[in-house]
């Protein structure tokens, strides 16, 4: 039996924001709404665009009389094998961005949204949650990710008379003043999502092999290791744009910083990918960033990007022999101080003092 109001979901909503809508529509708040439907569980306690509860899709199914594709699609886990290669509901994805759930709190700025679009229809898009995407094509806007009052994550369950209202200090999403996104923005961010829905080819690469290779390029730039950190510092002095590299947990990659660092992050990337292969070797062998670190952290490197890599990357390749790898590539460690124990300064200390009397030893010799 259909529920009263079996509301269908919007184009390209995610499955939170359709369960809110659901909610408000029979006139109870998300959290009794969800309680009713499901029993005791509480199903804010968790991220459940990415982790949802057992029989949550079936409900909403048969209670809304929407076919079952139509319902999987509002899920984050829609994206495996078009975006990344395999759906983890308990751990991090790749481009999916935290929403740092903290009981029914959220933490992180990993839920972003347009005001114009809330202001046209108030629900949220799944889009919204990938961290490549940074601006809203349809208004030639760059998106928010937090309340632009009061710097509070968004929490879009938590208000049941107007989701698009902050929770914490009331301020209306919908009159968030927006920044302009940049022509390139938008037809890089286009190109993506068209790669993404209709699983068209994105220059010689379709699927999860581009955008492997696109995150590849970000997590470098973000390396703790100075000589895939300086690939970030040279492509920010090619095109332009102020680069410092941004505090991070340890581990963590662009899918934990805010937004005007993931612009900057994809905006490098994109560039070093454009004009593919040309602008890439050309750029890497300018300079002198070589194969060591380009594919260190990408072991399953798809062909074609490290087909190019291994021809034209490898130390010694512009003289048309592969010379061996460089010391650094072969300590690859990063560079820190590591405290000795008094033991250790006590020897060190012996063989220095050992060294310093053999050598006036031998000069007295000759004298």
């Amino acid at each position: 039996m259909l529920w009263p109001v079996h509301l269908k979901p919007r184009p390209d909503e995610v499955t939170s924001s359709w369960i809110v809508r659901l909610a408000i529509g029979h006139g109870y708040t998300p959290n009794l709404f969800c309680r009713g439907v499901w029993g005791k569980k509480n199903i804010w306690n968790r991220d459940i665009d990415k982790f949802p509860i057992e029989g949550m899709f079936p409900t909403l199914s048969e209670k809304t009389g929407t076919p079952m594709d139509a319902v999987l699609g509002t899920h984050l886990s829609s994206y495996e094998g078009r975006l990344y290669r395999e759906h983890h509901p308990r751990g991090s994805i790749p481009w999916i961005m935290p929403i740092g759930v903290y009981h029914r709190l959220r933490e992180s700025y990993g839920q972003q949204f347009c005001p114009h679009c809330l202001a046209e229809e108030i629900y949220l898009k799944k889009q919204w949650r990938l961290a490549l995407v940074t601006c809203c094509t349809k208004h030639g806007t760059i998106l928010l990710d937090r309340c632009p009052e009061c710097q509070s994550p968004v929490h879009f369950y938590r208000d049941d008379i107007c989701p698009a209202t902050c929770f914490n200090c009331k301020f209306d999403l919908r009159a968030a003043t927006t920044v302009a996104a940049t022509p390139e923005m938008l037809a890089a961010q286009s190109k993506w999502l068209s790669g993404i829905e209709e699983g068209v080819a994105i220059g010689e690469a379709s699927g999860p092999d581009y955008f492997d290779v696109l995150r590849h390029l970000t997590a470098l730039m973000l390396s703790k290791y100075a000589f895939c950190r300086d690939i970030g510092h040279h492509t920010a002095a090619a095109i332009g744009i102020p680069w410092d590299q941004p505090r991070r947990s340890i581990n963590s990659g662009m899918e934990s910083l805010g937004i005007t660092d993931r612009i900057k992050l994809l905006q490098m990337a994109n560039w070093l990918l454009d004009e593919w292969p040309k602008r890439f070797i050309n750029f890497c062998q300018g300079h002198k960033i070589w194969s060591a670190a380009l594919t260190k952290e990408l072991p399953n490197a798809p062909a074609w990007y490290k087909g190019i890599v291994d021809k034209h990357l490898k130390k010694g390749s512009r003289k048309g022999t592969h010379g061996p790898p460089s010391k650094q590539a072969r300590n690859w460690k990063p560079i820190q101080t590591i405290p000795r124990s008094r033991k250790t300064n006590r020897q060190a200390l012996a063989t220095t003092q050992s060294v310093v009397s053999s050598k006036y030893a031998a000069q007295s010799n000759l004298s």
